[in-house]
């Protein structure tokens, strides 16, 4: 039996086993490459995304700190108002601006790193509860402080009224109410980076800051 299979049959048996092997070693290099690719566009996109969350914070930070003075400067002139120290029909504006000494100061805030990320796909394969993480960082941000600035900004400072004459009395005391709720949302939000950047650091194999390790 054996002397009836072609002299040739074997040889070509082999090679047809080494063609194989050398495609499904091809598929395999291919993708481990494309894996490869994706980890490095990943870890580019979340070393992006680190850097921008701590521009934010810092940014915060400082805001927070400046907007809870004003807050105390506005509650003394509202017990200035109250007391008579002060006229209670007023210029508005220029009423409150003595509180303000560096203007109002909105805290400028990024998200371009994590929306570039997010319209690439390089984090689909990234942990899912720590993009949630981050995903509800970026929107309690723009939801939350950036709503009540435009909120602070249309009612107080691109309005008519704050400008003219009146009785301030009332509009004084939500403004002091407004820069409160913005002070505790960035608080809040503060505290929400100071835990979500290292989860994202340790993705990344970066390791946290001297601030953070004394945290």
């Amino acid at each position: 039996m054996r002397d009836l299979l072609p002299v040739w049959l074997p040889r070509a048996a082999i090679e047809a086993l080494l063609i194989v092997f050398a495609v499904v070693l091809g598929f395999l290099v291919n993708e481990w490459r494309a894996d490869r690719a994706a980890e490095t566009r990943a870890n580019l996109a979340l070393t992006r995304i680190v850097g921008e969350m701590r521009d934010n914070l810092e940014a915060l930070e400082t805001a927070a700190e400046y907007h809870a003075q004003i807050v105390e400067n506005l509650t003394a002139i509202e017990a200035e108002v109250q007391s008579g120290e002060l006229p209670s029909s007023a210029n508005l504006f220029e009423t409150v601006m003595p509180a303000m000494p560096m203007g109002i100061s909105p805290p400028i805030l990024s998200d371009v790193a994590w929306e570039y990320a997010g319209q690439t796909g390089a984090l689909d394969q990234l942990d899912f509860e720590i993009m949630s993480e981050v995903a509800r960082l970026y929107s309690v941000q723009e939801l939350g402080t950036e709503t009540t600035w435009k909120m602070i900004i249309d009612a107080f400072f691109f309005n008519e009224e704050s400008f003219e004459i009146r009785e301030i009395s009332a509009k004084l005391s939500f403004m002091r109410l407004s820069f409160t709720e913005l002070v505790s949302q960035e608080r809040s939000l503060i505290f929400t980076y100071r835990s979500v950047i290292p989860q994202v650091e340790a993705l990344v194999g970066i390791e946290p800051a001297a601030e953070d390790v004394g945290e």
